[in-house]
């Protein structure tokens, strides 16, 4: 019974609590592979999982870790140290570098499924090729090693792995390995790895002009030993060669060896030139990575707060009139975000301190990015006709609630846009001509308006308010509802609900001043005036349920 358990757990690359009587052993086994896969899941997320739960609090102690070892190496070099602290700071290091051991350790398991890649290997061999039992398990063993290899090649598990070498007594000696541990805050701090990120993203055109770096280098430092040898009493070896060439190209200058040749002095200003020009190119690259890296992470900060928004406002143009509309916005103290095509008007957009993201309106990805379905209404200052369609048909398709207020330019396209599904549509150019034109004839009139809509003007505001469902004011005369007298507001109109289940006739026209005999409705519009403290009051009023 038990082999026949071994060879279906074998065979089949997986444990399951068999159900035949008197199988205890086997529910036991298969229950502790359980607690043990559940184990090392756990520890992988701990471990590897950037956004795993404790994984900054595992970072923190790591890094103080670190810090702690780099503290003790600094120490241990002190040639003062009694015998006794000394025994002491070896100790420590000794029980630090013992953690390090053990966290890699933690990720060389975690790294990769040893026995699920020797099974899945094992059947592929068994199934593909003619090979012979010991053939296929070698080979199979030599694939699930494979990956455990992957890992180990990775350039932060090779300083996991240095930083735990002085845990031997035969490493303990090297004074360099010891303080390269702190190589390993690059793991554990979010700051410190987008240098990796960078270096990771761009690690080709690194790695080709390191190589050219090197070929160039070795070749003056060769050249300067060939031709200072013999008359440079300082050049004893290839190795001053090159620590003079390392000097010399990265502009330090110590003085300490110098050419005492012709030929060795036009090898150094060949090496100065050769190292200044490879040093501008590794700079523009590292420059070039970490700008668009910075570039991305603002994206995603970006994305992660349109993210956290609600009944908010999407201005879709950053142009001369979709700066207007995010300027009111703002000073009414509305959440709003702006999209543009071009790079240079998010920005500006940014630095005024809006949400801004760049992406082609036409495309659907930019609205999913922006949550329409949380959004209040989308304002379209765009004035492109076939933008403007694109622009109305994607979002009433995604969001078909959405208010929807657009700018035409031509009569012919507002009829266009209301057809497709645009709430309102908005022509500045006529706007600004019946502005102008009031303003020539009724120029006191205007000027009142004028200070109702202006956001700045804080004494006076024109508001509008919903009438909730079980409101105190439900079907209460105008009168009745002493919104004048109590609270000094004046509604200068009414816009009717209408109840799309209803077959009465649709009223959708503004009741302009109102009679005191108007019976308010649920779902009513009011559309009131007054001072600022009072608009308040009646909002907190309405908004109450009634007793």
């Amino acid at each position: 019974m038990r082999s026949k358990f071994w060879l279906n757990t074998f065979k089949y690359g997986r444990i399951e609590p068999c159900t035949v009587p008197g199988t205890a052993l086997n529910n036991t086994v298969s229950k502790g592979y359980h607690f043990w896969r559940r184990i090392k899941q756990r520890t992988r997320q701990l471990l590897e999982n950037p956004d795993g739960k404790g994984r900054g609090w595992v970072g923190l102690f790591s890094s103080m870790l670190v810090v702690a070892a780099l503290v003790v190496v600094i120490r241990d070099t002190d040639p003062h140290l009694s015998p006794f602290n000394k025994t002491v700071l070896d100790l420590l290091e000794t029980v630090l570098t013992g953690i390090f051991l053990l966290e890699y350790a933690l990720r060389w398991w975690v790294a990769s499924d040893l026995t699920h890649d020797f099974r899945y290997s094992y059947h592929r061999h068994r199934r593909r090729h003619d090979l012979g039992h010991w053939a296929t398990l070698w080979r199979a063993l030599f694939y699930a090693l494979l990956q455990k290899g992957r890992w180990m090649r990775q350039p932060m598990a090779i300083i996991d792995l240095i930083a735990c070498l002085p845990f031997f007594p035969v490493f303990r000696n090297i004074a360099l390995l010891r303080v390269l541990c702190i190589l390993k805050l690059f793991r554990y701090s979010r700051q410190l790895s987008m240098v990796k990120t960078v270096l990771k993203g761009h690690a080709r055109e690194f790695t080709a002009v390191l190589m050219i770096a090197a070929i160039l280098w070795s070749l003056v430092a060769i050249a300067f030993y060939v031709v200072e040898r013999g008359d440079n009493p300082r050049i004893q070896s290839l190795w001053d060669a090159y620590y003079w060439m390392v000097i010399t190209v990265a502009t330090l200058g110590y003085g300490d060896i110098v050419p005492h040749t012709t030929m060795g002095q036009a090898v150094a200003m060949v090496g100065v030139v050769v190292g200044i020009t490879i040093s501008t190119f590794m700079s523009l690259i590292l420059i070039t990575a970490l700008t668009e890296l910075l570039l991305y992470l603002r994206e995603n900060r970006m994305e992660h707060q349109i993210a956290l928004l609600s009944d908010y406002y999407i201005v879709c143009g950053l142009s001369d009139v979709g700066r207007a509309v995010c300027s009111n916005l703002s000073a009414e103290k509305k959440w709003f975000v702006g999209v543009d095509q071009r790079a240079d008007r998010v920005e500006a957009a940014i630095r005024e301190g809006w949400l801004a993201t760049q992406g082609t309106l036409q495309d659907e990805l930019i609205w999913k990015r922006l949550n329409l379905a949380k959004a209040k209404g989308v304002i379209i200052a765009v004035n492109d006709e076939a933008t403007n369609i694109s622009v109305v048909l994607i979002v009433r398709d995604l969001a078909p609630h959405c208010t929807i207020v657009a700018c035409s330019a031509t009569p012919s396209a507002e009829k266009r846009l209301l057809k497709l599904g645009a709430t309102r549509v908005v022509s500045p150019t006529q706007i600004g001509g019946l502005q102008l034109t009031h303003s020539a004839l009724r120029p006191t009139a205007l000027h009142f308006l004028d200070l109702v809509m202006k956001t700045d003007y804080s004494e006076l505001e024109m508001e509008e308010l919903l009438l909730p469902h079980h409101s105190q004011y439900e079907n209460m005369s105008l009168m009745d509802s002493r919104i004048h007298s109590e609270y000094d507001v004046i509604v200068v109109g009414i816009l009717p609900h209408h109840d799309p289940m209803s077959t009465l006739p649709q009223h959708d026209k503004m009741i302009f001043n109102p009679r005191a005999d108007t019976i308010l409705r649920p779902g009513d519009t009011l559309v009131c005036l007054g001072h600022e403290d009072d608009m308040q009051r009646l909002r907190e009023t309405i908004g109450s349920r009634r007793a």
